[in-house]
């Protein structure tokens, strides 16, 4: 197979961290190899170790180049939502996503088949997803919106509430994957506790 001669250094790569980003949402980490990135992407082996190292080095930069995008997305999301409620259910909205669901997926292959050392680089270069909710959460605690507590604490607590919800549907398939009702039922379950109201 020849590389087309149309193809510039960076859009070849761009094209094989595409295809390789569909190839390993599809068919997860394991089941794909360099040879079939490299047929999708229309080059050669060669050229594909030409950009990457190995398979973990490739697959590393397509969790960069996702993520990267993806927080761009949930940033824009959470910040033009008014109320602490409607950028939390934006936040879960956007959870609940194809999108962000494709990368969760390829974060269960990270764990198990990057290194500790290229994972802990991953979390240098991106912010915890969770800190997208403290400066809303800061904001809520100073106008009284919400009762005083640790903002971090608070936006982990909203995170594992709204992504649990994904992973019980991935694993029960009698449970139906969430959707943006269920957002604004966890949402307000966080907000309003379980206490009952008063009359």
């Amino acid at each position: 197979m020849a590389d087309s001669g149309t193809i510039s250094h960076a859009g070849g790569r761009e094209r094989i961290l595409e295809e390789a980003f569909t190839k390993f949402i599809g068919s997860g980490y394991s089941a794909v190899s360099m040879q079939q990135i490299a047929d999708a992407a229309g080059v050669t082996k060669a050229t594909l170790y030409h950009h990457f190292r190995d398979k973990e080095d490739l697959f590393f930069e397509v969790m960069l180049h996702g993520f990267s995008r993806s927080q761009e997305n949930l940033a824009h999301t959470v910040d033009h939502a008014e109320s602490l409620r409607d950028q939390l259910i934006a936040f879960a909205g956007f959870m609940f996503s194809s999108e962000r669901a494709d990368l969760n997926r390829l974060f269960m292959d990270l764990h198990q088949h990057v290194s500790a050392e290229r994972q802990a680089d991953f979390w240098k270069t991106f912010e915890r997803p969770w800190r997208y909710l403290e400066s809303p959460i800061k904001n809520s605690i100073a106008t009284g919106e919400i009762a005083p507590g640790d903002p971090l604490i608070i936006a982990r607590v909203c995170f594992t509430a709204i992504v649990g919800q994904m992973q019980i549907a991935r694993t029960q398939s009698d449970i139906p994957y969430p959707d943006t009702e269920l957002a604004v039922q966890i949402v307000d379950l966080l907000l309003n506790g379980l206490r009952p109201r008063e009359s």
